[in-house]
């Protein structure tokens, strides 16, 4: 039997979708009968399945004080935080100051956390002797350092999961930034037994640009929560609701599925009365009030995973946005999963030919590029002429999939 060390920061945070990577894995884990101890924030919820599960807080002062209010809203003890604040005042304040200065920002690294995570890494070693593999996934590259100088330490091969790539266009906050990630990455692709995107295409760049051949992609999938999938030839025809799982900001928004509907309604092909469109979780200001003079548009606040799923479910066709820049390029969105999983008619306004030919094999899904409007125009009316017959099919085994991630025989 296989035993594990992962380091996952957002492990177990319900609202976080970097949570919900590792998460769908710990439950293939489980059906693969795999031994596992795991390192995240404060903020996780106790995970029983593990057969030891520490939480580590970070040094630095500003993701101190959001893993204090996290727990605060969640209603953990925060007794120990009390303890651990005057170490986060006087050195996280410091270590925030030098960061700024080196970086040029504070982003969302969470860099502090190598420290403390290494040692909870390390002492749960001693305590439990080396495991086959040391893992991490999830939200920040801290996690990934950790795990990369323990596996040096204990002499490990360590598996690393990059949901997104580390660098490239488009990504990180500034020149300084993009360089101290790009250099990152590199260590890693060079330290590792094996360096994970979610991409072929993350994984054909990342192999020319750092000349290893550690480096696979794997589509990782995701577990059905919905065991009986609605039947759209069940349901009468009457508005079409339309949904979008996720937050609206920057080029990831409605203007041109608005544009698109726009002509559809000029053609009298349908009329606003006969349109629901709903956004499901946060919406930034600039985008609020753009699209909040349009009647059929509703914006629901964000709610637990499997609720929103419920919802989805419920409705005619899932939207799925991409942002109209070149990370979309290298990056699958995590509710496509999700949405395969339901079984129903799915628009992707997409920015990637590897996430519409993922789409588009699965079926019931129809693909345009995000900012072709005539192409949206045309996908929308053959949904609504034919979403009596149409339904994906999932292809992607979140098991299977974990199976080759972790080396389980």
């Amino acid at each position: 039997m296989s035993n594990i060390l992962i380091f996952s920061y957002y492990a177990n945070l319900p609202g976080a979708c970097q949570a919900e990577w590792i998460d769908d894995k710990i439950d293939a884990i489980k059906e693969l009968n795999i031994n596992f101890s795991i390192v995240t924030s404060p903020s996780a919820a106790k995970i029983e399945l593990a057969t030891n599960h520490y939480r580590a807080y970070s040094i630095g002062l500003k993701d101190f004080k959001d893993e204090f209010e996290r727990c605060k809203v969640r209603k953990f003890s925060l007794f120990l935080m009390y303890i651990w604040f005057p170490i986060a005042f006087l050195i996280g304040g410091v270590f925030d100051l030098i960061q700024l200065i080196v970086t040029k920002g504070v982003g969302e690294g969470r860099w502090s956390w190598i420290i403390t995570s290494f040692i909870s890494g390390f002492v749960l070693i001693l305590k439990e002797g080396r495991p086959n593999y040391i893992f991490s996934t999830g939200g920040p590259a801290s996690a990934h350092v950790s795990a990369v100088l323990l596996g040096k330490l204990f002499d490990r091969k360590v598996i690393i999961e990059l949901q997104d790539p580390l660098s490239g266009m488009d990504i990180g906050r500034n020149v300084r930034a993009k360089g101290f990630l790009f250099l990152l990455e590199k260590y890693l692709a060079n330290n590792v037994y094996k360096l994970v995107y979610v991409t072929k295409s993350a994984q054909k760049f990342a192999r020319k640009q750092f000349n290893t051949d550690n480096i696979s992609y794997i589509y990782p999938g995701a577990r059905p929560f919905i065991d009986k999938k609605p039947k759209a030839t069940t349901k009468k025809l009457g508005k079409l609701t339309l949904i979008h799982l996720g937050s609206l900001y920057s080029s990831r928004n409605f203007d041109t599925l608005l544009l698109a509907f726009d002509k559809i309604f000029n053609k009298k092909l349908m009329s606003p009365n006969e349109l629901e469109l709903i956004n499901l979780g946060h919406v930034s200001d600039e985008i609020m009030s753009k699209i909040q003079k349009f009647n059929f548009i509703k914006v629901l606040k964000p709610v637990s995973r499997l609720e929103a799923l419920n919802i989805a479910s419920k409705c005619d066709i899932l939207v799925l946005i991409q942002n109209n820049d070149s990370r979309s390029s290298v990056t699958i969105p995590y509710k496509t999963y999700d949405y395969l999983n339901l079984s129903l008619p799915i628009l992707g306004l997409t920015n990637s030919n590897e996430i519409d030919d993922i789409l588009t094999r699965c079926g019931g899904a129809m693909v345009a590029q995000v900012n072709d409007i005539d192409e949206i125009t045309k996908k929308i009316i053959k949904i609504v002429r034919f979403r009596k017959e149409v339904k994906t099919r999932s292809t992607i085994n979140y098991i299977k999939q974990a199976r080759v991630l972790l080396n389980v025989d």
